[in-house]
């Protein structure tokens, strides 16, 4: 056929062909085929946990006489590495471009465990085509895929066994157990995949792209154990054969005067008939013809230049950032505040004369602000204003309120302590006699130096020891030593009923020594503001979610899941750390210690302003930051930062970690709106584009925070004590038969309530017969927990399983149990994580230790950045983890605990680094969008003003003697 070959059904000459018949020959011609010998180091596929492999011994030609002669590929067991070694031949020539490429195939039997035995042209991932006979583990899923450009083997390219041996109108019935003919047509125009002279998918150009490069033709029968794929791998040696092998193609390394010549001599009644079966022989070819085509270089005549540019523009900015780093020098300030702390908490407290202190009750009526500190200053004193709401004259004091401006200066007690001093002289009033009682003091309103108005007030002002010849103590140090206490009061003049503040100082207990504070032990200073040990919790909590996607990602066995066992150890595990550590039940004290954070101030003050901020600001706290770094990620995915990922499971053996990019912006922009609506408990679509689910938890935040703050609003107004915890059982009863994570919400606001309404800490310390009882309780609810994990993976009862199947179905109002039984998902409420959560709050509260251990400086550290973390950790480990842990076991140097260890270390590492750059940024913008809505919010917006503001119109209208002329009049006459 020196004229080529003519295909009628695609009107195409082709100049070159293979043709082998396996049953006409003893062996593999090795001119026309090569026996392939290899092991993948990885393997790309989400659910691929074995590596593909093959050896020479598995590519055979048998002569057997119960078998029809063929070429035999035969599929191995997987070996502890999980390498599953298979038979496989490729063409020798490398130069295939376009053709008609025909096989007759038998495909592994039913029930010898998941092969696929494949025809394909192969060049890399990306360019390929393929038909893949697939028997699966079960014979009822059998079918053949037809594959193009490394696509994804959904079912819609597949056709299943039994639709081949039923047949239809359009499809004629064969069986697809026994050799069937198989073919790919490749054109410039369409590719077509036939099975069994059924057309079966037909791709056009101009829909889709098309392989372009020139590559060899393989036959190969293996496995890479692909749950969504060929499945496996077999348990025991299984067998696929090759009958005969009919490839008719150009070649690529023909030149133009070559196919000019062939066009001379040649036309399409000379060529010979594809589908001619006498046709036995294969084309020569030239050395030219077994050389991998190579993608020629790309034009790279801008690229040094353009790297230059950008290598400079980065160092030059690089450089500036470094210069205000080390001109501002912020460290000097962060050592010199740290410098000031220490001095005011190691100076010593002054006494002070018990005279000068004078004991009232404080009034029921007024809002604690806040204790600012320990006393530590010789003007501690207590100075009360009585009848104030018949006051009309505003005090320095009430001007500098809180909310308003500062404390009181230095100088406002030294004026204030001058003017008792004068006063008492003056009057000869004594110490402690109301001043109301004294005539000069009851005349009309009047202000003295210092501001404050005799109105008629009963005051009473102990005379503070002033020691001149010592120098004056700043102002942070008197704050210190005052309380601050706001009253709220309607001025009855005022037609507007404006509220004003009124500010009044209460002493704060001064001691001689530390050793005798009844509150603090001794050389201890004053407690923190921030309550540091809740603060530990939720970073301890955060730690503990990222070490269980930590495991699930890298050794899945270790995580949970059933599959991927590298080493022994992994089992033992299973016994110990898996079921405390790396378990699910870390999630319930973020839920528990948010509820805290929210009710406390309003369960403390009442104020309901409280309530409308958190409200107001919950949304927007919590959102901002996940779209800051939802951003960054559908940046970084775009540009192929988690390509790695995909390979990754032929390696740590876990299918658990998968990521796809968004179709486009638009998806992105709708699943993020959906973080705001939707109803839990269900996935959002942002899970599958987003690297680890952990956006699951921010519907769940935001529903059960409005919930929990509307609870507290009607938990406050129960003055009943056993209404009041009948109406918190009722509640988190409800919510956790309804499956809702409110239950775990209710349960922080009930250990809220307990703590600022009750204060059943100092309660159950003073009394040690319930103290004890109640740390038993608590044990037992915290070591149910993970117990309930332990006896669900060991099989020894399925608690978990058999307490979801109580919950209703929110479809048809069963019970779980009778519809949909199972193990709870990942974004379900489980009753074991809900005690849990409350248990460890209820102990970080009671117990010392616990408080100590949880307000260690590297938890205090982590704080900051634990939503953060919360939100990148997933991707450090699916982009750089996945890179470093593919790079690291290609190498085969190091053992897989030993990439483990280095896995922890660099993605740990650079989770820490990554949080400090984005935090400022995530949690800037969230905190200063948070501070301009409740500005707008609860401010009046400033009043209009005309543009010609403070002119009047008409100063500009008539300066021309216009009149009442319009502007446009005047101006153009």
């Amino acid at each position: 056929c020196a004229c080529g070959f003519y295909d009628s059904s695609t009107k195409q000459v082709f100049t070159d062909s293979i043709i082998v018949y396996f049953n006409e020959t003893q062996e593999i011609p090795e001119n026309i085929f090569q026996v392939q010998s290899y092991a993948h180091k990885a393997e790309k596929g989400w659910n691929s946990l074995y590596r593909e492999g093959a050896v020479a011994g598995n590519s055979l030609i048998s002569t057997s006489s119960e078998t029809q002669q063929a070429l035999n590929l035969f599929v191995n067991p997987s070996t502890k590495e999980h390498v599953v070694d298979g038979g496989s031949i490729k063409s020798q020539r490398q130069d295939i471009l376009h053709g008609s490429f025909r096989a007759s195939v038998r495909g592994s039997g039913p029930w010898t465990g998941g092969s696929a035995l494949s025809m394909m042209l192969h060049f890399n991932k990306t360019s390929s085509m393929e038909i893949d006979m697939l028997n699966n583990d079960n014979p009822e899923n059998a079918r053949i895929t037809t594959l193009l450009n490394g696509e994804y083997p959904s079912e819609e390219y597949g056709l299943n066994y039994t639709a081949l041996e039923k047949g239809s109108d359009s499809l004629s019935a064969v069986n697809p157990w026994d050799f069937i003919t198989i073919r790919m047509d490749w054109t410039k125009e369409h590719v077509n995949f036939t099975l069994a002279e059924n057309l079966t998918r037909s791709i056009v150009h101009k829909k889709e792209s098309f392989p372009t490069e020139p590559m060899p033709l393989s036959f190969k029968h293996w496995s890479t154990g692909d749950s969504e794929w060929m499945q496996g791998p077999p348990k025991n040696r299984s067998i696929a054969s090759v009958a005969w092998v009919r490839a008719f193609f150009n070649s690529s390394v023909t030149t133009t005067a070559q196919q000019q010549q062939f066009d001379t001599r040649c036309n399409f009644a000379m060529a010979c008939d594809v589908d001619d079966n006498t046709l036995r022989t294969s084309t020569n070819y030239t050395s030219a013809s077994l050389k991998a085509w190579k993608e020629p270089p790309r034009n790279e005549k801008w690229q040094l230049p353009s790297g230059i540019v950008a290598g400079s523009s980065s160092f030059f900015g690089v450089i500036a950032l470094l210069n205000v780093l080390f001109r501002r020098r912020p460290w000097d300030k962060l050592s010199s505040k740290k410098g000031k702390a220490e001095e005011h908490a190691l100076e010593p407290l002054p006494s002070a004369s018990s005279n000068d202190k004078l004991h009232m009750a404080r009034s029921a009526s007024s809002s604690t602000l806040g204790s600012v500190g320990a006393a530590k200053s010789k003007w501690d004193y207590k100075c009360t204003t009585a009848e104030a709401s018949s006051s009309n004259v505003t005090t320095p004091w009430e001007a500098r309120t809180p909310a308003m401006s500062r404390v009181p200066s230095t100088t406002d007690f030294i004026d204030m302590a001058m003017l008792r001093n004068k006063m008492a002289q003056d009057n000869a009033v004594p110490f402690g006699v109301p001043l109301s009682h004294t005539k000069s003091l009851r005349e009309s309103p009047s202000t003295g130096s210092d501001g404050w108005s005799s109105n008629g007030h009963t005051l009473v002002c102990p005379t503070p020891e002033i020691n001149f010849s010592k120098p004056i103590k700043s102002p942070e140090t008197i704050r210190e030593s005052v309380e601050i206490r706001v009253l709220e009061r309607k001025s009855l003049e005022s037609s507007e009923k404006l509220k004003t503040a009124i500010v009044t100082a209460h002493e704060v207990p001064s001691h001689s020594t530390l050793a005798a504070s009844p509150t603090l032990p001794p050389r201890t200073s004053a407690p923190p503001k921030r309550i540091d040990y809740l603060a530990g919790l939720v970073a301890i909590s955060c730690i503990g979610v990222t070490l269980i996607h930590f495991t699930l990602t890298f050794i899945p066995y270790a995580g949970g899941l059933g599959y991927g066992r590298h080493y022994k150890s992994e089992l033992y595990s299973r016994w110990s750390a898996t079921p405390i550590l790396l378990n699910p039940i870390w999630i319930g004290p973020f839920f528990t210690t948010s509820t805290r954070f929210l009710a406390q101030n309003f369960l403390r003050t009442g104020n309901l302003a409280d309530v409308a901020k958190k409200m107001l600001l919950r949304a927007p706290r919590m959102v901002i930051p996940a779209i800051v770094v939802a951003a960054l990620e559908y940046f970084f995915i775009e540009l192929g930062l988690t390509a790695k990922l995909e390979w990754l499971p032929s390696i740590t053996w876990s299918t658990w970690p998968w990521v796809t990019n968004y179709p486009n912006f638009g998806w992105f922009m709708n699943e993020i709106l959906e973080l705001g609506y939707l109803i839990p408990n269900k996935a959002p679509g942002i899970v599958n584009h987003y690297c680890v689910g952990v956006l699951w938890t921010i519907p769940v935040q935001l529903q059960c925070s409005y919930t929990t703050l509307l609870g507290a609003v009607m938990v406050r107004e129960i003055k009943t004590h056993w209404k009041r915890f009948a109406f918190y059982s009722w509640c988190i009863v409800v919510n956790w038969y309804s499956m809702n994570w409110g239950s775990c919400f209710w349960v922080g606001l009930l250990i809220a309530d307990l703590n600022v309404t009750y204060n059943y800490v100092a309660w159950l310390q003073a009394r040690p017969k319930y103290l004890y009882p109640t740390f038993a309780l608590i044990w037992v609810l915290i070591i149910q927990g993970p117990l309930w994990t332990f006896l669900e993976d060991r099989g020894f009862y399925t608690l978990m399983t058999r307490e979801r199947n109580i919950h209703p179905n929110i479809a048809t109002g069963a019970a779980q149990g009778e519809v949909d039984s199972m193990y709870p998902a990942y974004f379900e409420p489980r009753l074991n994580t809900i005690l849990f959560a409350g248990a460890v709050q209820m102990m970080t509260e009671l117990s010392t230790s616990f408080q100590w251990f949880l307000s260690l400086r590297v938890w205090i550290m982590l704080f900051p950045h634990t939503f953060t973390i919360y939100l990148i950790h997933g991707f450090v480990f699916w982009s750089f983890g996945a890179w470093l842990c593919v790079t690291l076991a290609s190498m085969e140097i190091l053992p897989y605990w030993a990439i483990c260890l280095i896995l922890f270390v660099c993605c740990y590492t650079v989770i820490g680094l990554a949080a400090m750059c984005i935090t400022p940024f995530s949690e800037g913008t969230a905190l200063a969008l948070c501070r301009n809505c409740w500005r707008w919010a609860s401010e009046e917006p400033v009043p209009h003003r005309k543009t010609l503001e403070p002119f009047r119109r008409d100063l500009f209208l008539t300066r021309n003697g216009g009149g009442d002329k319009d502007e446009e009049t005047v101006v153009h006459g």
